[in-house]
């Protein structure tokens, strides 16, 4: 049916399906994902069978299930044709900042703008999933140089229960104290970083 209803092949969608099921995907989970994958190969103007790993990937990385492939799409679609990243190089970012960031609570949407951001610096890629992983590290273990800056910006990186701040809001704060200083409080975001 996919590729009938669909500008891809049926061969193309056999292969996702397949990737998907390599992945550990039900069939249930397979068909529930694919309109999502053929969604995001469309938009990205990739190979479903490389999209599909990609995704399938992602979902493991955050440990969504595959019933949140759509969400997951939307996502990915929103920073790859709004910022200077694809497809691909979200992939190689979420590789690498999907598992430290799930395990910190923090959600694929806000790690896939942080490297929309990063992206539009020319961080991408690997470079930009262990430059967040970092990041993230940092911010909940803070070195005794990261506690310092942040306590002289009077940032707080964690709430009232111990739990990290959401990332955006934390990085707002900072950029917000550092930017009325005149060189930019480059050493405090060094020692941030």
């Amino acid at each position: 049916d996919l590729g009938a209803s669909t500008s891809f092949t049926s061969m193309d969608a056999a292969g996702g399906q397949g990737f998907l099921a390599m992945a550990g995907f039900t069939p249930q989970n397979i068909k529930a994902a694919m309109p999502g994958i053929l969604d995001m190969a469309k938009a990205g103007g990739m190979e479903i069978a490389r999209t599909a790993d990609i995704a399938s990937n992602i979902l493991s990385g955050f440990q969504l299930p595959a019933t949140e492939m759509g969400r997951v799409g939307d996502s990915l679609v929103a920073t790859f044709t709004r910022s200077n990243t694809s497809l691909e190089m979200l992939g190689e970012t979420m590789k690498y900042a999907a598992p430290i960031a799930a395990g910190l609570g923090v959600d694929m949407e806000t790690v896939s703008a942080m490297a929309g951001k990063l992206g539009d610096a020319g961080v991408q890629g690997s470079m930009a999933g262990t430059g967040i992983s970092a990041i993230l590290t940092r911010l909940v273990k803070p070195t005794k140089e990261v506690r310092g800056a942040l306590d002289a910006l009077g940032v707080k990186a964690k709430d009232a229960t111990g739990k990290l701040r959401d990332p955006l809001d934390l990085l707002e704060d900072i950029e917000r104290k550092t930017s009325k200083m005149a060189d930019g409080g480059v050493a405090y975001l060094a020692a941030i970083s």
